[in-house]
């Protein structure tokens, strides 16, 4: 029940230039983690948002708007945003992260003897879907393979593919389960953020043929 689901158009020029329009729902407790963004002011919505996309430098947000439909229980945000030199240049390729809008940053504690269990006490459930589009100039060097990766903790998949010369389809979908865990699970648990946190990092190349 505590479902984030975000869908957003990107558009990247030459330079490595972002242009995105965005939109979220969050459901159950995702839901009650972010109604406390529609009691701010516009000018601190803003910085909210900057912060939460901290990945993005220059990050300037265009426009946005905010739903709260309390008797569905949903949360809705409609973002348009901009970012200068989101892309790296390196001669003629562009260098960038497909997954813009939802990284896993927060690492668990590494312990040499962890002595307690340890609980997730909220299972959650995202999913992501971005549809990236890039110079016509450009063609795509390497989309990498999908990643799977399933224990009993949750479940990660990405996707990356080719929707036309032009067109990339990024998928991402993570769920965690909630549950009681033994301490000898732990090193298990943190691996599987650690592994989650690289791939949300990868990048990609695209290179110019003109």
């Amino acid at each position: 029940d505590n479902i984030q689901e975000t869908n957003a158009k990107v558009t990247l020029d030459n330079s490595g230039n972002i242009v995105a329009n965005l939109n979220i729902i969050y459901k159950g407790s995702q839901y009650d983690n972010h109604t406390h963004v529609e009691s701010k002011i516009l000018k601190d919505q803003k910085l909210f948002y900057k912060n939460n996309y901290d990945n993005i430098n220059n990050l300037k947000i265009i426009n946005l708007n905010i739903e709260n439909n309390k008797d569905t229980i949903e949360f809705k945000e409609y973002l348009e945003l901009n970012a200068a030199n989101y892309a790296s240049k390196a001669g003629n390729t562009l260098l960038f992260s497909p997954n813009l809008f939802n990284r896993i940053d927060a690492i668990p504690i590494r312990y040499d003897v962890r002595k307690l269990p340890f609980e997730i006490d909220r299972g959650y459930v995202d999913n992501d879907t971005y549809e990236i589009s890039i110079p016509e100039n450009f063609i795509i060097d390497d989309l990498r393979e999908d990643i799977d990766i399933s224990n009993k903790f949750g479940n990660y998949k990405v996707s990356l593919t080719k929707q036309d010369n032009n067109t990339l389809l990024f998928k991402r979908s993570l769920t965690v389960y909630k549950g009681k865990y033994k301490k000898e699970d732990y090193k298990d648990f943190r691996k599987f953020i650690l592994e989650i946190n690289k791939n949300d990092k990868n990048r990609i190349a695209i290179k110019s043929i003109k």
